[in-house]
């Protein structure tokens, strides 16, 4: 095996991991009120999809374990992503790479589809404050070169960059003074800058809104809880919409504040804020999670649950705040983005509180299994990590948290 990345484990590693745990757990809350009526046309399983395990984690000294979010395919034709556990120096079989008592505890790891997997080493993030990388915090995005880029949590969190031959190194270091900790997937401008947000830190101790340039230079365009509608608790990061503006959402803020259940906002390049929906309980779900850009230029996301935490929601956002469900019934507890083929179909992946998971599909307004995860330890995965990349061989490809042969987790992949 080749070596290409590995992670170093900080305290830090708790929030991220307590984001995973939240979102694996999520249920109804006691005395929850009825959830809006769900779509006359139940989810079905019409036929039969190919389903197969492409590669478990953890099998051997190094590799990875706890896949994070979702793969991503770059333009050298490798797959890329993220997990939060494992490394170099790992025991294969132990339950955390702590147990190991090494500083070893996240990775990036690169798959060909020719059944190559590797992973490798990372350089100290910050040499000033002598802290090594720690737990992964998003997934990775490809930028206009080529590059991709992700989020880190160590002391203070930091931003890394893929480069084209594989190679890895820090784009930029948190202090701690002013902000820190970034969460959530990075948004990229065609000129290079990168943009993201903060979970902690800012004037107003509710995280910021950050740029940084093609140079390498760090502003902060956004204080978020300086107005009381502002978005609380912003955790899926940003995405770049069609209209050069950025797009994310949040568990709480909007008109309802603190009490909220969630909002889609969009935010300038110039630091200007405007929340263009605030989520009912009673209509639209509640807690909406990763944006993607549709075919049509709308935007859609899912929301994890109903109010009696029985369904989940598909929505569609227009960049000027027109909001639509477009399906109701899905399995509670979706993971990650929406992914959309250029005919319109929306793919999906959940983790139930009931289950173990399953990848499904919508079209026309219909909600179909393609698969269901099996429950019992098994090379089947279980709990899906994230969302799904649709590649042009017509298969989506994605991670699971668990199962595989060592139960660290799998790549899999599923025929549309």
């Amino acid at each position: 095996m080749d070596y290409a990345h590995c992670f170093a484990r900080e305290g830090s590693m708790q929030l991220i991991q307590a984001v995973a745990t939240f979102i694996l757990t999520v249920g109804c809350a006691p005395g929850a009120v009825a959830a809006p009526a769900a779509s006359p046309r139940a989810p079905i399983q019409a036929k039969t999809y190919t389903y197969e395990v492409l590669h478990s984690f953890g099998q051997s000294p190094g590799d990875g374990q706890y896949p994070f979010d979702e793969l991503i395919r770059s333009d050298d034709g490798n797959f890329y992503g993220a997990a939060y556990g494992g490394g170099t120096g790992v025991t294969p079989g132990t339950s955390r790479c702590e147990d190991t008592g090494t500083d070893n505890c996240g990775m990036v790891f690169r798959w060909s589809q020719a059944g190559e997997f590797s992973v490798g080493n990372f350089p100290i993030f910050s040499p000033a404050t002598l802290f090594p990388m720690d737990a992964v915090s998003s997934s990775l995005v490809a930028g206009p070169d080529g590059r991709l880029f992700g989020t880190l949590l160590s002391q203070f969190g930091g931003v890394y960059q893929v480069g084209k031959d594989g190679s890895l190194s820090p784009v930029f270091s948190f202090d701690g003074l002013s902000t820190w900790s970034p969460l959530g997937s990075l948004a990229l401008s065609a000129d290079g800058s990168i943009y993201g947000v903060t979970a902690d830190g800012g004037a107003y101790t509710r995280g910021v809104a950050f740029k940084i340039d093609p140079q390498g230079k760090y502003s902060t365009i956004y204080q978020f809880g300086s107005k009381d509608t502002d978005p609380v608790a912003i955790e899926t990061g940003l995405i770049m919409g069609p209209d050069g503006n950025l797009y994310g959402t949040s568990r709480a803020g909007g008109t309802l504040g603190e009490a909220g259940v969630g909002t889609v906002f969009r935010l300038t390049t110039a630091g200007k804020l405007t929340v263009i929906h605030t989520f009912d309980i009673l209509t639209d779900g509640e807690i909406p999670g990763r944006l993607t850009i549709g075919p049509d230029g709308n935007i859609y996301g899912f929301t994890i649950e109903t109010a009696n935490g029985s369904a989940a929601t598909l929505f569609r956002v227009t960049t000027s705040g027109r909001f639509k469900i477009i399906a109701s019934n899905l399995p509670p507890g979706p993971m990650g983005r929406p992914t959309i083929s250029a005919d319109g179909v929306i793919y999906g992946a959940a983790n139930s509180p009931s289950s173990c998971g399953s990848v499904f599909k919508i079209k026309r307004g219909r909600v179909t299994y393609m698969h269901s995860f099996e429950c019992a330890p098994s090379a089947d995965g279980r709990f899906p990590s994230g969302g799904l990349w649709l590649d042009s061989d017509g298969y989506l490809y994605g991670l699971t948290q668990r199962g595989g042969t060592a139960d660290f987790g799998a790549i899999y992949r599923i025929h549309q």
